[in-house]
């Protein structure tokens, strides 16, 4: 019997982890944005059967990086370990440290002139849905993470196709089981000035709050 390893609440903290609607039809799921290379011919597509995200990489004339990135600033605690997977799989003839990557991104404020540094993993080529994580430290002064899903190519005249979904940031140094997390916002309901909850779910945007995470409700704001 499989060992399930699990804690109280919900520990995915990213909205849109699925990666598997695409409702403007852009060919970029929601609540990720894409991220191309001047050096790469290049197509972000989503593939309806799969419930995936797909990058296309057609040809390089240069060593190139393509991405899709999460659009929220995570608040995370510096000096706390934090973990990034996702599920991937590649298709294409790829040289030797080409293939997918994990990316995580620490923050001092929400804007892009807070960047910090970054941490990355090593490459990816598996040919099925293959799980793969990164674990890092968030750094002194580190207040938010975004992540990023990369297509590496290590030199020119490269193509081939990443799919990925599912994806999972959460606090601690090993990935727990993948939680859906498309469908709710993350609050700290004692920072709520409406104190009537009932029973339904809200579809909303993101906000977090100072505290414990936990749900909010149609009624509750």
């Amino acid at each position: 019997m499989a060992t399930i390893t699990k804690k109280l609440g919900f520990e995915n903290l990213l909205q849109y982890a699925s990666l598997g609607k695409d409702s403007d039809g852009d060919g970029v799921v929601d609540g990720w944005r894409a991220f191309g290379s001047a050096s790469a011919t290049t197509s972000w597509l989503f593939d309806e059967e799969e419930k995936a995200q797909m990058i296309n990489i057609v040809d390089t004339a240069d060593r190139s990086d393509v991405a899709i990135e999460s659009e929220q600033y995570i608040p995370v605690t510096e000096g706390l370990e934090y973990t990034f997977s996702a599920y991937m799989r590649m298709e294409g003839e790829l040289p030797p440290e080409s293939g997918g990557k994990l990316i995580i991104m620490w923050y001092d404020e929400a804007s892009p002139l807070g960047l910090m540094g970054s941490n990355e993993s090593g490459v990816f080529v598996d040919a099925d849905y293959t799980r793969h994580s990164l674990t890092a430290t968030a750094p002194t002064g580190a207040l938010f993470a975004k992540v990023r899903i990369e297509f590496h190519a290590s030199i020119e005249q490269i193509s081939g196709t990443l799919w990925t979904k599912w994806a999972q940031f959460q606090e601690g140094a090993a990935p727990t089981d993948y939680e859906e997390t498309d469908f709710f916002e993350i609050i700290n309901p004692a920072g709520d000035a409406n104190a009537g909850y009932t029973d339904g779910w809200e579809i909303t945007s993101a906000k977090k709050y100072d505290g414990i995470y936990a749900y909010k409700t149609v009624a509750s704001g």
